[in-house]
């Protein structure tokens, strides 16, 4: 589904760090959430996502109808998405990561 999708939309009042959405980040596609706290370990708005007041659907509304009309704007989302999760969760990272644990456990 989402590799023929350009725009993923998750209107949620609770989450923890959302995998769809890290999945949607992956995929390149423009985000359009709500802007609670965990969305925004992720999203920063207009910079790799959208941000909406929660239990706004006029503001939903209003920012899908712009990020649809606005090719380049949802192509330059879903760009700065897929960049972010490369720079937080691609495989150079966590492989580092997960040497640094063992490596710890090791020498401990």
């Amino acid at each position: 589904i989402l590799a023929n999708s350009d725009i993923f939309v998750l209107p949620t009042l609770f989450e923890g760090m959302s995998n769809a959405i890290l999945e949607a980040m992956a995929s390149k596609l423009a985000i359009l959430t709500t802007n609670i706290s965990e969305n925004r370990e992720l999203i920063t708005h207009n910079q790799n996502g959208i941000l909406v007041k929660t239990k706004s659907s006029r503001e939903i509304k209003l920012w899908l109808e712009k990020v649809i009309d606005d090719q380049k704007l949802r192509l330059f989302l879903g760009e700065k998405a897929q960049d972010q999760i490369q720079k937080k969760f691609g495989i150079d990272v966590t492989t580092r990561l997960f040497s640094k644990s063992i490596n710890k456990l090791i020498n401990s």
